[in-house]
């Protein structure tokens, strides 16, 4: 399992769709899978099976949902500590939220979306 803060700080060192769609995979391990000619496939719990993801509905809502929370989350805890710090430090966490909250402009922009899925393809394959 990942460390919640450490994988969106990955989003900030490097906040290239490489990195993103690298890091999405690490998020959602084993909830995804690509199998190639732009199909995908999600896993349900609940039955302990894989289904074809039509249009890729389900990875989408998942970066939207589970990746987006996990941004946001970490948004929060840096404005909660920010008044703690100096003026630079401060700057630095601001920094910090701004390149936070383009990525999340970013995969709500489906046209950039698509091209951090199709990156994140290469990641999500399995033999």
């Amino acid at each position: 399992m990942y460390d919640d803060l450490n994988i969106v700080d990955r989003f900030i060192i490097d906040s290239s769709d490489y990195n993103i769609a690298k890091n999405i995979q690490i998020i959602l391990n084993n909830k995804h899978i690509y199998i190639g000619n732009n199909n995908w496939k999600y896993y349900n719990n609940e039955v302990n099976q894989w289904y074809n993801d039509k249009l890729n509905k389900k990875l989408i809502n998942n970066i939207e949902q589970i990746v987006c929370n996990l941004i946001l989350t970490k948004i929060n805890n840096l404005n909660k500590i920010k008044n703690e710090y100096e003026i630079d430090k401060q700057n630095d966490i601001n920094i910090k939220v701004n390149i936070l909250l383009n990525i999340i402009n970013r995969i709500n922009n489906r046209k950039k979306l698509n091209n951090i899925i199709k990156e994140a393809r290469q990641f999500f394959t399995h033999d």
